[in-house]
């Protein structure tokens, strides 16, 4: 896994929903607002105010998008990616370690 420890940067992390949400149907409020908020996050992305953090995970799920054109769309999306997590068993282990902490404040 690529150290992440000494970053001076705000990283965020995309899933694939939040990708896709720029290729929705616009015309529902809701879904202006969130992929408004995306494209907003995208723009401070690409001015280096946030780095985003790209996954194995999510290129797995980005390449198993059924519609090609939008595939390509969010390809182009997931370039923007300054730093990368490759899927491992430690990886594994902190991702449920969050969900566990997640739960825990949830219940």
């Amino acid at each position: 896994m690529q150290d992440l420890s000494n970053i001076n940067a705000i990283l965020v992390y995309f899933d694939t929903n939040m990708y896709s949400r720029l290729f929705d149907d616009q015309t529902q409020p809701n879904i202006e607002t969130e992929a408004n908020a995306c494209l907003e996050i995208i723009q401070a992305i690409k001015m280096k105010r946030l780095s985003l953090l790209g996954s194995d995970i999510v290129m797995f799920e980005v390449y198993n998008i059924l519609e090609k054109e939008k595939q390509a769309k969010v390809e182009n999306y997931l370039a923007l990616s300054s730093y990368h997590v490759d899927s491992s068993d430690e990886t594994l282990k902190l991702g449920q370690q969050v969900e566990t902490k997640v739960e825990n404040k949830s219940a």
